[in-house]
């Protein structure tokens, strides 16, 4: 990029006369600073390069889980402080919570929110994990279950991984995307480890949309 920018003056003074060259390079340099100042802060503070999700099923009842998070981020911006996982929601109780980093939980109506702080301000275009663990009691406790991943920021690769107690296994698993009120029934998630693993990869999951996998066991 650096170096077309620079071959531009040359390009035009041998193309065009100098007067012209001259205000078609004035014009190419405003349009750019138009798009750098109009663009660049409406991107949103980070885009996800991949990001994963174990959820842990111990037990046979289904009654205690942990949960764990793990982020590859890349900042859009310089001097982002902190990095919010949302969406953290159960029909139990959410406990125990810990992380790469130090964090703060927000309550909020249906679950809550985990600020993730970053220990010096991120610079634009910088990558960096973000992990995060909790359990979750009472949730999984029904023959039917699910879990939902809500898209906040950019995704290339979403990768949720559900891990059974091998005296329960998986009788049957899918997995839904919503948007708004529409709703679509996707292929279904991948089973191994004679049927205690339930895998679901989606790639480049669009923002605002809610992803449920479900299963009997």
């Amino acid at each position: 990029m650096l170096g077309l920018v620079l071959g531009l003056p040359g390009f035009f003074y041998y193309f065009f006369s100098p007067y012209c060259a001259a205000g078609i390079l004035c014009l190419v340099i405003i349009g750019s600073l138009i798009y750098f100042f109009m663009y660049v802060p409406e991107l949103p503070c980070f885009n996800i390069i991949e990001a994963k999700t174990s959820v842990i099923v111990k037990g046979v009842d289904g009654k205690k889980a942990h949960v764990k998070k793990d982020v590859k981020a890349r900042a859009n911006h310089s001097g982002i402080t902190e990095y919010p996982f949302r969406g953290i929601a159960a029909t139990g109780k959410i406990t125990n919570f810990s992380s790469t980093h130090p964090i703060e939980v927000k309550c909020e109506a249906g679950g809550a929110v985990v600020i993730a702080k970053f220990n010096a301000p991120k610079k634009r275009g910088e990558t960096g994990r973000i992990t995060l663990e909790y359990d979750v009691l009472n949730t999984f406790d029904e023959s039917e279950n699910y879990f939902i991943h809500e898209v906040g920021f950019p995704t290339k690769k979403y990768c949720l991984e559900i891990h059974l107690p091998q005296s329960r296994t998986c009788k049957s698993a899918s997995a839904y995307r919503y948007r708004g009120a529409h709703i679509d029934e996707l292929p279904k998630p991948e089973l191994s480890g004679s049927n205690t693993v339930i895998r679901f990869i989606v790639n480049r999951p669009g923002v605002g949309e809610e992803y449920r996998v479900v299963w009997t066991w």
